[in-house]
């Protein structure tokens, strides 16, 4: 116990720390501001504008908090029936979304709906409750739920509902950094593009309706004002030929079509470090149903699904290949920080699963990811279905995750991915 003792490091209590505080004097205040899109005022369903564009100017503050952003809306009931969303948010409207700024696309996702939909599902629990109470409302919990299973509030025959979402999956959008938007020659752009068939993001059991549209639609961000002369500091930065970094990840999803059990789909984006890919499995829609591709991560019955993926030489996992449920959703909570992710087990092997496959060198630290930019990605399933399957998974989702450089200069912003 001395030997131990004396080779342990000394730390000072907080509480014997007698130092000053933090302070910040150069933030001299924040603000919400809120920006409606610029065109129609009726969008998505069955009669609304297919694209909604939010344009955030420089004039509302020298800073902008990106994690701070968020969409609100009304969706209405145009039916004589009630209407269930299948997602928590507004994202069960959408098919896909983008930032552009200064002209430069930062990030975007297509199939939006089904990417929000695993992000949330790899939340906590009450995270994941969370974001249904802040978007469509959770339907009140009967004594048979569990774990991990939630539904929206429907909205009932000509009534309507108010909604928020939070962008998980545009990854700018989660930087810790503030953006310096009053020294960009330019705006920052939220372009949403809203479903072409309204019913890919609804229950349509029997008795439920699919007839709506989203109105009221506003962007709401909070703006940093700052000391004069701390912005003078930083602008004389940038015109003597220097630069402001700004890290982030960002989060893609790819569609691939499966014919067979047995598979090899090369992946044929690139990513200068790739930190994560999870691949989830779904089949086309199933009219009058609840069986949608948008949230339907379908694990079939009786497989003996193996999967492992390969960059060049490189081979994840390194032995053997990824098999079993539970080692699938051990590998799951590894990748998400080693924390339980709002699935239950049941869900996991029926609706609900995700093959996830780190990369990563170091967990949580910056461009220890694998480069795919001379070596594209390769993944191998065996086994994804069996001969007696009467509905085999038709569709694959490949969703990865990798580090982005946004460089902020006098000529403009660059992104390196």
């Amino acid at each position: 116990m001395e030997s131990h003792v004396a080779s342990s490091s000394i730390k000072l209590l907080s509480s014997l720390e007698y130092g000053s505080s933090k302070v910040a004097p150069y933030i001299l205040g924040r603000n919400s501001v809120s920006f409606h899109p610029s065109g129609a005022s009726v969008y998505g369903g069955t009669n609304g504008s297919k694209v909604c564009r939010f344009e955030i100017s420089a004039s509302t503050g020298a800073m902008l908090d990106m994690r701070s952003l968020c969409v609100s809306g009304t969706v209405f009931n145009l039916g004589s029936n009630p209407i269930q969303f299948l997602s928590p948010s507004l994202s069960g409207c959408l098919s896909s979304a983008r930032v552009v700024i200064a002209g430069v696309e930062a990030s975007s996702c297509d199939h939006i709906g089904r990417t929000e939909h695993v992000l949330s599902l790899l939340q906590s629990d009450d995270d994941r409750r969370a974001d249904f109470n802040a978007g469509f409302g959770l339907k009140e919990a009967a004594s048979t739920d569990i774990h991990g299973q939630f539904k929206t509030q429907p909205i009932i025959a000509g009534g309507s509902r108010n909604a928020t979402w939070k962008p998980r999956s545009l990854g700018v959008l989660q930087c810790d950094s503030y953006l310096p938007l009053s020294m960009i020659s330019g705006n920052l752009i939220l372009e949403m593009t809203f479903l072409d068939d309204p019913k890919a993001g609804l229950n349509t059991t029997s008795g439920l309706g699919s007839t709506y549209n989203v109105s009221d639609l506003t962007c709401h961000v909070d703006v940093l004002s700052l000391d004069p002369s701390f912005l003078t500091n930083l602008s004389q930065h940038l015109f003597a030929g220097n630069s402001l970094q700004l890290q982030y990840e960002n989060t893609q999803t790819s569609f691939y079509s499966i014919l067979s059990a047995n598979s090899q789909i090369a992946h044929a984006r690139s990513a200068s470090r790739l930190n994560q890919v999870m691949l989830s499995f779904g089949k086309a829609d199933i009219a009058d149903s609840a069986e949608k591709s948008q949230v339907d991560l379908i694990y079939p019955t009786g497989n003996s699904l193996k999967a492992r993926l390969t960059i060049g030489e490189k081979r994840m996992p390194a032995t053997e290949d990824l098999q079993g449920a539970a080692m699938f959703y051990r590998t799951l909570m590894s990748a998400i920080g080693y924390r339980a992710p709002a699935i239950s087990r049941a869900d996991f092997e029926k609706k609900s699963f995700i093959a996830s496959f780190d990369l990563e060198s170091a967990a949580k630290v910056q461009h220890s990811g694998v480069s795919t930019l001379n070596s594209p990605l390769n993944v191998f399933l065996e086994g994804l279905f069996t001969s007696a399957d009467t509905a085999p998974p038709t569709q694959m989702y490949l969703q990865t995750t990798s580090d982005v450089l946004m460089e902020v200069s006098k000529r403009g912003v660059l992104i390196s991915v």
